[in-house]
């Protein structure tokens, strides 16, 4: 990882900074800057320049013979000297020095965590402490008077353990009476140089505050336990029998806390933030100190694949990082997709107290949390959990995490990798001719294959195909493993495929969209493995990945106009494969009437503009919503995509061109998609709009419907509108047409010309004008929209006949028959005929 400029490293810190606790923005509230490096002119300079109203920049060199007190002391002595604001002094980090350089972290103690760490190493034994004691009165009285209540009383406690002085303990009273904890005031002033009758009110007043906080931490506990009856039971179990904690909560604003990451940054607020304390023979304890906010800040912007998204939230009394968790979570364009955190607490007693004063309602709900686990085991319940799920991601993001549960989450990881290893051994011990001949045989011989199969749940449309064919090829006698995620929260890593693969010995591997050569090792070179084409992703076209196809890798396109394009980019085998139907989900009669409205259901999908090419996506979007006609697929889209590189003077990274390419292609289905929709509502027509993004363009919003589900749901929206309307480019004979059939829905789609009735086009499958509904232009659309309505033998006449036609010839029992007929064929043309090893 290269390290950070100059810039950055100013940007960073004043980002994370926030809001003042004067007000303002950061900008205008930084006057003093600490910096800690030896390279600091670079560093100094980019501050001044990005903060107009910066006065002062201490440098701070990192001296590896001082000791972490002398340098505490001498950061001290400058802030007071320069009456600093405290709260509002950044310090920047140069990288050559690192954050875990012991001056670095004597900065962030003393400007973050209220000097916890300088008070735990001085006490009244150490040489220097008589000597820092004026200076510590000092500092302590400074940052009373700008109400960082907290280290001074820290401060205060430090200088009383050293001399009791009744001064001292009335200060220490005030400070925590300060904090809301009356019941610690009153001790502290009954020790203190009050006078009798003073003391006598006060304590009336503390006692009576006490009380009512006592009846507050009551109300709040109850509503707390109820909520956590409902959703954690075991959980409120667990602290129903606890005693709570004697530590108080105390609410400070002394540090910026509250992240909010967004637009590839991050940056921190000022909030009133929950601590527990306790005092402990004269020392201030706090049960978890809060970690500064820009260790997890960096965890959530760098951790991009789904497998590194999850959180583990190693304590709840850490509250900053709990609610920046909960407040940030990460999200992904996947399907289905959701981040997983798990929260756990290892002293319910603090729990207890902490849930006393602090409404957690929200923040533990089942909608957020993948687990909450409470007690002195709750660590190894957690790795528990991962042991017995080797398909649940392991949180690779973790805060207010011990030592201790980050080594359990090591070990499970490398256990793991273990048995992820152990299963590539085994399957490239079996890399012979001897698995395809052994196929060959079997199919010969008319005997069940065991068939492996991977997918994902987070591919809407492919988890239904791959299981739509693991099911045809059941039917058909033979034995199928199909490995997929059992939920959202789920994902099936390397590991996991291999020692699955490893433990099925397959005759043949099949996957929709993906090729053998793009999974290197896993998937050995002699296996036969069937990919099914079904969309043009830039990897199946990747002159690398088919220069690495073999004489056992068989391509299925669903078209063969499909099929002939990927065997001139060089495809040793491309046969094709139509789409198919699940028939016992979508062959079920309709429970009502169709009403008179339109069914559109597509996701509307527009990319993310790359940061080399700022204004380039919206700009072909606007010349797509200019054309007569908008091209389709990469090859007709390039010229479009090279005038507007052009024009903008974009300069294309090296390996960009691809990416660039299919996100063209992308576009150009969401303009196709979106004038279809506007000619429709234009005309006058009810439309019912599905999929994702509808609702994110205004005048779509009324219209949208959100996802509908693949099975039940999505038959009922077939059979309960009486037209349904397909879009999608040279593909009228897609998955989505044969399920609308197979429901008995009327399929509306528009005409693609030669890609239906020529030769190699739809017509040959379901024939156009009789058993698919087709229209030429917007005209044709909305008249043949209106005569659906109106003429209900005209519409039935399509539907039935394209239902006989897509349950006689477009089942995936048909598709597999088909596959393995193919698979047997070509086998026996590439091994000669000959059988070795048959089983």
């Amino acid at each position: 990882m290269t390290q950070p400029n100059a810039t950055q490293v100013v940007r960073d810190a004043i980002d994370l900074f926030g809001r003042s606790a004067e007000g303002g923005t950061p900008t205008e509230a930084i006057t003093h800057a600490i910096v800690v490096g030896p390279s600091t002119t670079a560093v100094v300079d980019a501050a001044q320049a990005q903060l107009p109203a910066l006065r002062e920049v201490w440098v701070v060199e990192p001296d590896d013979d001082a000791s972490v007190i002398q340098t505490h002391l001498r950061l001290v002595t400058w802030l007071l000297e320069r009456d600093a604001p405290i709260a509002a002094t950044p310090w920047f980090v140069d990288p050559a020095v690192g954050e875990a350089h012991a001056v670095a972290r004597t900065v962030e103690d003393l400007l973050w965590s209220g000097s916890a760490a300088f008070f735990a190493e001085l006490d009244a034994s150490h040489p220097g402490f008589w000597t820092a004691a004026p200076l510590l009165r000092a500092w302590s009285d400074r940052l009373s008077a700008q109400s960082l209540v907290l280290p001074a009383l820290r401060c205060d406690l430090a200088l009383h353990r050293a001399a009791a002085d009744p001064a001292l303990a009335r200060r220490i009273g005030i400070a925590w009476g300060r904090l809301g904890a009356p019941a610690r005031a009153l001790a502290w002033l009954r020790r203190s140089d009050l006078p009798p009758a003073a003391l006598q009110a006060i304590a009336a007043d503390l006692a009576a505050a006490d009380a009512e906080l006592r009846g507050e931490a009551a109300a709040m506990l109850a509503e707390n336990l109820a909520h956590l009856r409902r959703e954690w039971p075991a959980v409120a179990a667990v602290l129903e029998r606890t005693t709570p904690s004697r530590a108080d909560v105390v609410w400070t604003e002394d540090v910026p806390w509250r992240l909010c990451t967004s637009d590839g940054g991050a940056r921190v607020e000022r909030d009133a933030l929950p601590r527990l304390v306790d005092e402990r023979d004269g020392v201030l304890v706090e049960a978890v100190a809060p970690e500064h906010p820009r260790h997890l800040a960096r965890a959530l912007l760098e951790h991009a694949t789904l497998d590194k998204r999850h959180t583990c939230v190693g304590s709840l009394l850490d509250y900053a990082a709990f609610v920046n968790v909960i407040a940030n979570p990460l999200v992904s364009s996947v399907p289905g997709w959701r981040q997983s955190v798990y929260a756990i607490e290892a002293d319910p007693g603090a729990l207890r107290r902490l849930l006393e004063a602090v409404d957690l309602r929200e923040l533990t709900s089942r909608r957020r949390l993948q687990a909450l686990e409470v007690g002195p085991a709750a660590e190894a319940t957690l790795a528990v959990r991962f042991r017995a799920a080797p398909r649940r991601p392991l949180p690779r993001i973790r805060v207010a995490c011990s030592a201790a549960l980050a080594d359990e989450l090591e070990s499970v990881d490398a256990d793991r990798l273990a048995v992820g290893r152990a299963a590539l051994a085994q399957i490239a011990a079996r890399d012979d001719l001897g698995v395809p001949t052994r196929t060959l045989a079997k199919l010969r011989a008319g005997r069940p294959l065991r068939i492996w199969a991977w997918t994902s749940i987070h591919t809407a449309v492919l988890q239904h195909v791959a299981a739509g064919l693991a099911a045809g090829m059941r039917a058909l006698g033979h034995e199928v493993e199909l490995v997929v995620e059992g939920g959202a929260h789920e994902q099936v890593e390397p590991a996991q495929v291999a020692a699955s693969l490893a433990a099925a010995d397959p005759d043949l591997a099949f996957l929709v969209d993906h090729l053998r050569p793009e999974f290197g090792a896993l998937l050995p070179r002699t296996l036969p493995f069937a990919a099914w084409i079904l969309d043009e992703l830039p990897p199946l076209s990747d002159p690398r990945v088919i220069g690495k196809l073999d004489r056992f890798d068989l391509s299925f396109a669903w078209s063969r106009s499909l099929a002939g394009t990927y065997r001139e980019r060089g495809y040793p085998h491309c046969a094709p494969l139509l789409f198919a139907v699940d028939a016992a989900t979508y062959d079920v009669p309709a429970t009502g009437p169709a009403e008179d409205v339109v069914a559109y259901a597509t996701h509307l999908s527009f990319p993310r503009e790359p940061a080399f090419a700022p204004g380039l996506y919206r700009d072909l979007e606007a010349r797509m919503m200019a054309m007569p006609e908008v091209p389709s697929g990469m090859d007709p889209l390039e010229p479009l995509l090279a005038a507007s590189v052009q024009a903008l003077g974009i300069v294309v990274p090296p390996g960009q061109a691809g990416t660039l390419a299919y996100d063209c292609l992308i576009i150009a289905r969401h303009v196709d998609r979106v004038r279809i929709a506007d000619s429709l509502l234009a005309a006058g027509i009810p439309v019912a709009l599905f999929g994702n993004g509808w609702s994110e363009i205004p005048r779509f919003a009324p219209h949208a419907k959100g996802i509908v589900a693949p099975g039940a749901a999505l038959r009922d929206l077939y059979q309960r509108h009486k037209v349904v309307l397909h879009i999608n480019k040279r593909c009228n004979l897609h998955l989505r047409v044969l399920e609308a059939s197979a429901a008995g829905g009327f399929v509306l789609a528009r005409s693609e010309g030669a890609w239906d009735l020529g030769p190699l086009g739809v017509n040959d499958h379901l024939e156009v004008d009789r058993e698919l509904c087709v229209f030429t232009d917007e005209a044709d659309l909305v008249a043949k929209v209106k005569r659906a309505f109106a003429d209900e033998p005209w519409r039935q006449g399509f539907v039935q006949a394209a239902r006989a036609r897509v349950l006689r010839d477009h089942t995936y029992v048909e598709r597999a028959r088909t596959m393995l007929a193919e698979v047997e064929r070509h086998l026996g043309a590439v091994l000669g005929g000959e059988i070795a090893g048959a089983a």
